[in-house]
């Protein structure tokens, strides 16, 4: 599977043109959507590891909105140095490795 472009509002633009953040977005929502055709009947996993640095606070809310849909049914594993870039996932499980140590 290859992301060639980006339609939106009958303007499509060529992958390599988007922002950092575009690219970053639509690569997770491809492997999201890998794992659904991968698992049709039971969920699998999904590893995210420190992902959307490049992606502006509102569709940082609107992927936090794609990860509580996901994680309904599955299970999305995110690893961070940044938990506040995920903050708008409302139903995490969250696990700070500092406060285990």
């Amino acid at each position: 599977m290859r992301i060639r472009s980006r339609t939106l509002d009958d303007r499509t633009v060529p992958y390599e043109c988007l922002s950092g953040g575009a690219k970053e977005q639509l690569g997770i929502l491809a492997r999201l959507a890998g794992a659904a055709l991968v698992a049709k009947e039971d969920a699998v996993p999904v590893l995210i590891d420190d992902a959307l640095g490049f992606t502006d606070p509102e569709r940082l809310a609107k992927m936090g909105e794609v990860f509580d849909t996901i994680g309904a049914d599955g299970q999305v594993i995110v690893l961070t140095c940044s938990p506040t870039r995920y903050g708008g996932v409302k139903g995490a499980h969250r696990i700070d490795l500092d406060a285990i140590q």
